[in-house]
């Protein structure tokens, strides 16, 4: 309610493009923030199980997204939209000006390298590419294949573009990489994390042919009632992947503890630092990922 009014007043009179994120936590909100902002388009990157306890459910956080379709639908120009998710393709409404994904799509893409970073083949009206990223996660193959659309439809040559998303390195703890004094490589993504996130993350993660893995994890908040079984599911999950090494920090977690003695609890932070510090981890492939709330990248200077 206060960022999009900002960004908009802010920007320059010349400018030719503007891009916004509308965050939401509550049905209502995207609505609200189309009427303010009026995009011609629109793209949602995915639907996880993410603010659970505001949207209600997953179908409310669904119906909470899709507002920004129907609003573009009606008032826009179209939608660029991922064609292997059935779930956004179901709310398009034929309203798409560029998919990416599947070989179906305007864009295609798939996953060719993952070790240590993500390479994406990719294929735009006949002309191929390989697009070597700094990502981290084969998730984000859905994310370059979003650009490599949207640039493409609004003219930008496919060289460009491959440079473009190349060149990036990630920041602001999103899949960020971190080569740590005790010469750890660790992936810091903790800006924020939901179930779907998390799962798949830690999924690539146990993948990597790197050995000697540490995960570091932290509570996933505003689950609502869905948060005892989303956490479980997590704990589950990390036993079946048979990672080396868990750090669990919050009380989402903790509260776990009794089932799960193979992995490491905490629920105070200055806990786990003083853990790390004792332990003096070194030579380890670290992921690190939390929700907004639990500031996990605190733990770096101590590894």
């Amino acid at each position: 309610h206060i960022g999009v009014p900002l960004t908009l007043l802010s920007t320059p009179l010349d400018a030719e493009f503007l891009v916004i994120e509308m965050g939401a936590n509550h049905i209502g909100e995207i609505d609200y923030l189309c009427k303010i902002a009026n995009p011609d388009y629109g793209i949602i990157t995915n639907i996880g199980k993410a603010h659970l306890e505001g949207f209600g459910s997953p179908e409310g956080v669904f119906i909470g997204k899709t507002e920004l379709y129907r609003h573009v639908i009606t008032f826009g120009k179209g939608l660029f939209v991922n064609a292997d998710d059935s779930l956004l393709m179901s709310a398009t409404n034929n309203s798409i000006v560029c998919s990416y994904g599947s070989a179906k799509a305007d864009v295609f893409g798939e996953v060719v390298n993952l070790n240590p970073f993500l390479d994406v083949f990719c294929k735009v009206n006949n002309h191929e590419m390989l697009i070597k990223t700094n990502l981290f996660g084969s998730y984000n193959s859905s994310n370059v294949l979003a650009a490599v659309a949207i640039g493409y439809y609004f003219g930008i040559p496919l060289d460009d573009i491959n440079s473009a998303i190349s060149s990036y390195l990630p920041n602001n703890n999103r899949s960020q990489t971190i080569k740590s004094k005790n010469n750890n490589h660790i992936i810091l993504d903790a800006y924020n994390a939901n179930p779907s996130s998390m799962k798949l993350a830690l999924q690539d993660f146990a993948k990597d042919s790197l050995q000697d893995k540490l995960v570091i994890i932290g509570s996933m908040l505003e689950m609502g009632k869905y948060s005892k079984d989303e956490h479980l599911a997590i704990l589950n999950l990390l036993k079946d992947l048979k990672i080396d090494k868990v750090l669990l920090f919050g009380k989402e977690f903790y509260e776990c503890k009794s089932q799960f003695s193979e992995f490491y609890f905490f629920i105070d932070q200055q806990d786990i630092v003083d853990f790390l510090v004792k332990s003096n981890f070194s030579n380890l492939y670290i992921i690190i990922k939390g929700s907004r709330g639990v500031a996990l990248e605190k733990l770096v200077d101590y590894l």
